[in-house]
């Protein structure tokens, strides 16, 4: 009888004991203070393993739904609280109670679903950072803070650096300014011709647009675009080509600045045939007369159809040094220099073209999220964008109740 107490004795102690551990792990994340008046809020948690240099202003992807985050947790709650409300949340530092801006990239509440964009202000390479998301549907809309895309709020979400933050999620339209800049830069794109815009089309991260291989998008010309205003551009983008349709040609420009004579900076897709490079994808700078052009190339050589890669270009010099460098899925590939080439950039007045360089070839094929930044972004940067943007960044905490 004594065996039996004493069994049931430890047993219970080592119950106990589990109970407090997971206790404390469910409340670990969510040790700041409440925002004043919110009922409801979720820790996210913000691996620091995938963080290499600590970061500072940086765009967190927070993709809400009934599994989110690298942990899958349910989200509805939020949706069932909220409805169509997208505005009243808040989002937070570890204190619980500084806000952080937020852009409301898209909300749909009868698929309990939602994409924001949020700005950390710092993100650490030795801990995890802890943000915190308030919702509460008695709560007035929280427009200082938190905005759809061309609002005050969403525009502060990038820093000054980003020269144009596309999300592209837009219906297919030839009006003037359709594609929204969400920076403070308000370069607004507008479909190429008058008679035919891209397509939306399902995403990497909630909508893209779908070229046909003759239409595209385009930014007037600007000094933002061009490596000779700073010596130094990033250019990032997710990139979905249809291969299928591209066989009849070794490559195409898909996306630049440049047209015959203006010739600036380009990327560019080989083909499935193509003999020593298929799929590979590659960038340029040129002289604006053209000829050869320092470049970095992705040989990829396997990119099914309906498959996204994350592509990003950084011109410039980094470090004090000139380069020419592309990243593939979040890693640096290749590095060429600007010496051997004579390359002297120079702003030239074609616009920057989405779909195409400059009317000389067109993508097959799906883009989201393009960007330019005005500064050469740091490998680290550049790698913590794609597990953002791969929504392999974020954990969430169950949601918690006042």
């Amino acid at each position: 009888m004594k065996n039996v107490i004493a069994r049931l004795f430890l047993m219970l102690t080592i119950i106990t004991s589990m109970c407090g551990y997971l206790g404390a792990n469910q409340v670990s994340a969510a040790e700041g203070s409440w925002l004043n008046g919110w009922g409801n809020r979720v820790a996210l948690t913000i691996d620091q393993s995938r963080i290499d240099s600590s970061l500072t202003n940086f765009p967190v992807l927070v993709s809400l739904g009934k599994s989110s985050g690298t942990n899958g947790r349910d989200l509805s709650a939020i949706f069932n609280q909220l409805g169509n409300n997208s505005q009243k949340i808040a989002l937070t530092t570890s204190d619980g109670t500084t806000q952080c801006y937020a852009e409301i990239d898209k909300w749909d509440s009868s698929a309990q679903q939602a994409v924001l964009w949020v700005k950390a202000p710092s993100l650490s390479s030795s801990a995890n950072t802890v943000l915190y998301l308030y919702y509460d549907r008695n709560q007035a809309d929280n427009t200082a803070y938190v905005g759809n895309p061309d609002s005050a709020a969403a525009r502060n979400v990038w820093d000054n650096s980003f020269k144009t933050v596309l999300h592209l999620g837009e219906d297919a339209s030839t009006a003037s300014g359709n594609y929204k800049d969400s920076s403070s830069a308000a370069h607004h794109a507008s479909a190429g011709s008058s008679s035919a815009a891209p397509v939306k089309s399902s995403g990497k991260i909630g909508d893209s647009q779908s070229f046909n291989g003759s239409d595209y998008i385009q930014i007037p010309d600007h000094n933002d675009f061009s490596v000779s205003t700073t010596n130094q551009l990033t250019v990032s983008f997710w990139l979905s080509p249809n291969v299928q349709n591209m066989a009849n040609s070794g490559y195409v420009h898909f996306l630049g600045k440049g047209s015959s004579g203006s010739y600036e900076w380009a990327f560019r897709i080989y083909n499935a045939n193509y003999s020593d490079r298929p799929q590979a994808i590659s960038m340029y700078h040129w002289n604006p007369s053209g000829g050869l052009g320092a470049g970095s190339r992705w040989d990829h050589s396997n990119i099914p159809d309906g498959s996204w890669v994350y592509v990003t270009g950084r011109f410039g010099k980094v470090d004090g040094s000139s380069d020419i460098s592309l990243f593939g899925n979040g890693s640096r590939v290749d590095t060429d220099t600007y010496s051997g080439y004579s390359i002297k950039p120079k702003n030239c007045d074609a616009p920057l073209n989405i779909g195409t360089r400059g009317n000389d070839s067109y993508l097959n094929g799906c883009i989201d999220e393009f960007r330019v930044s005005s500064v050469a972004r740091s490998d680290a940067w550049i790698q913590a964008s794609f597990y953002s943007e791969s929504d392999d960044l974020v954990d969430f905490a169950m949601p918690e109740t006042r």
